[in-house]
């Protein structure tokens, strides 16, 4: 799960609240911005067990100190950086039109608007790559519907 932090204490407060109430989960943190002071504070504070970087702040954070994604827009010429896992973001009806994807190897996350259908399909096609999913429609702050997420979370095991 990932979370966005800037400089605000509002957003490590409810970064805080949610690793003391979600049990199992990883937390990712998505920082607003390359300032040194600002991930530099996420490392400390939030103690994230990932980070979704740019290339720029490659070089600002140490080595190894946890896992590092990547948001990759451009899926015919990704970046694809030594020790950091992509995160394709894909147009639903790009999955469908047979692409060939360039190949990587470190981990490859698809990002789109999935449904049971499409991840059905995809994983028809043989897809062995890792999914990420977002956050949906909520129906008031905090309440959602979590069926069609049964249902895809089912497909996937």
């Amino acid at each position: 799960m990932s979370l966005e932090l800037d400089e605000s204490q509002l957003t490590f407060d409810r970064w805080h609240a949610i690793k003391d109430w979600v049990e199992g989960v990883f937390l990712v943190a998505e920082p607003s911005s390359a300032d040194e002071s600002l991930l530099a504070k996420i490392i400390i504070d939030a103690k994230p067990n990932g980070m979704i970087i740019t290339p720029m702040m490659l070089t600002q954070i140490p080595a190894s100190e946890f896992e590092l994604f990547m948001v990759e827009s451009n899926i015919l010429q990704p970046s694809f950086l030594p020790g950091v896992t992509s995160i394709m973001e894909v147009p639903a009806h790009v999955l469908t039109s047979g692409i060939e994807f360039p190949k990587s190897v470190e981990p490859v996350f698809l990002q789109t608007e999935w449904n049971p259908v499409l991840l059905a399909q995809m994983l028809e096609q043989g897809y062995t790559g890792g999914i990420c999913f977002t956050g949906g429609k909520e129906e008031i702050t905090g309440v959602r519907d979590y069926n069609e997420m049964d249902d895809m979370i089912s497909l996937l095991r």
